[in-house]
């Protein structure tokens, strides 16, 4: 089974402030390290701003791109991981919108 890539990308409430936006983003990027399953970490997390320039952003600002190694380590993390329940509540008080997307790679 190739990775799954799991997509990720906020639109924050409009009383957001940058600072709020950076802790959002920061704490996103720490459940690299923070999300554990079996006492190993188990999910590569990247991402950053927003900077196309093609107008199609839909007012998207920050995206994430997280890679698991099989279906049942994304299922653990969207269904059970505390840290990522945890995040999602911080996550919940700033954001209004959320895009989320599932691929294995070349599986169409």
């Amino acid at each position: 089974m190739a990775p799954i890539t799991h997509l990720v990308s906020f639109r924050y409430k409009p009383s957001t402030s940058s600072a709020e936006k950076h802790l959002v983003a920061s704490s996103f990027l720490a459940l690299q390290d923070q999300c554990t399953l079996h006492d190993r970490p188990y999910v590569s997390v990247t991402g950053g701003a927003n900077n196309s320039s093609e107008g199609a952003d839909k007012g998207l600002e920050h995206a994430f791109v997280l890679t698991f190694s099989s279906l049942e380590e994304r299922d653990y993390y969207v269904s059970e991981d505390p840290a990522h329940a945890k995040f999602k509540e911080l996550a919940g008080q700033h954001v209004d919108d959320v895009f989320v997307l599932d691929f294995e790679g070349g599986k169409f």
